[in-house]
């Protein structure tokens, strides 16, 4: 039996990938959460209880992250949450760690872009790299990532529900989008290889890319408030951003509105990211349409 330590357990990519994995023949997972939560291990980071769950586990899933929206309205952050994980594991001879650390394909950087969300999340890899002489396994860099349990599209939804939501005339970069699923399957894979000294970094891109418009039209099929998408209004990409930003800071007032930041369409949809030369890429069948249903069907249940 393979024991299993998932942190971030609680986060919608952690609750998919242990619905997933609890179903596994020969694995024992263990859910963490910093907060009080039936069915979890609840400690902090660095205390006793948790070094002793790290030290009793033979592997490491971390999905722990701080989004966009939360970067910078707290004390945490990516690269401080990674240190504390890495600090609780104790060297045992020459056995490492394994672990498998769930990135962000925008932590790749190279156009040196002002990005807080792309530099925390580089330096949280740094800090594994730093740390190579205690841990073995995966750095996966993942893209935009939906889920059954996700609450990044309740913003989109409720503008859409209003029909303020306009699609753009712009050309605009082309992104793909994986399922947690797609995530799980990768562990399940991991966790079947035979372990080695060595830490390495993957990619886990889907075999189908989206648009802006292509979610937006999506979404606006699945609540069927308008008759025909392809007669929505369209503006340009810096109309667009500006509607955002003032809906944004009216939201900051009215958070029950749940409205779509401005921040958010700027990091998915207007920067641009690139794949790091000589990074492994693995590809995962993803289709938008299947993976918006199965959101709706879940938010309808």
């Amino acid at each position: 039996m393979k024991k299993l330590l998932l942190l971030g357990a609680s986060g919608f990519i952690g609750q998919g990938v242990y619905e997933i994995l609890s179903q596994v023949k020969d694995i024992q997972v263990t859910r963490h959460s910093r907060s009080p939560r039936v069915g979890y291990d609840v400690c902090e980071f660095g205390s006793r209880e948790f070094i002793e769950l790290v030290s009793d586990s033979d592997f490491v899933v971390n999905c722990t992250g701080i989004g966009l929206s939360r970067l910078g309205a707290s004390t945490d952050s990516n690269e401080m949450l990674t240190e504390q994980i890495l600090a609780s594991i104790s060297l045992g001879g020459t056995d490492k760690k394994n672990l498998l650390h769930l990135s962000s394909v925008k932590a790749h950087n190279p156009e040196k872009r002002r990005d807080a969300y792309a530099d925390d999340k580089w330096a949280a890899e740094q800090v594994i790299h730093l740390n190579s002489h205690k841990v073995q396994g995966v750095i996966l860099r993942v893209p935009t990532v939906l889920g059954r349990h996700d609450k990044n599209l309740l913003p989109m939804i409720s503008l859409c529900k209003l029909k303020l939501l306009p699609l753009v005339t712009n050309q605009l970069p082309a992104l793909h989008v994986i399922g947690v699923d797609s995530i799980a399957q990768c562990i399940i894979q991991w966790l079947a290889r035979r372990p080695d000294q060595t830490l390495q970094t993957y990619y886990l891109l889907s075999d189908d890319t989206m648009t802006y418009n292509d979610l937006v039209g999506e979404v606006y099929a699945r609540l069927q408030v308008v008759e025909d998408v392809a007669m929505l209004r369209r503006v340009k990409v810096r109309t667009l951003f500006r509607i955002y930003k003032v809906l944004s800071f009216v939201d900051a007032f009215r958070r029950q509105r749940k409205l779509f930041p401005w921040a958010r369409f700027n990091d998915l949809f207007i920067y641009p990211w690139h794949i790091e030369k000589n990074v492994k890429v693995i590809m995962t069948q993803s289709k938008l349409s299947v993976l918006v249903g199965a959101y709706f069907e879940n938010i309808q249940d």
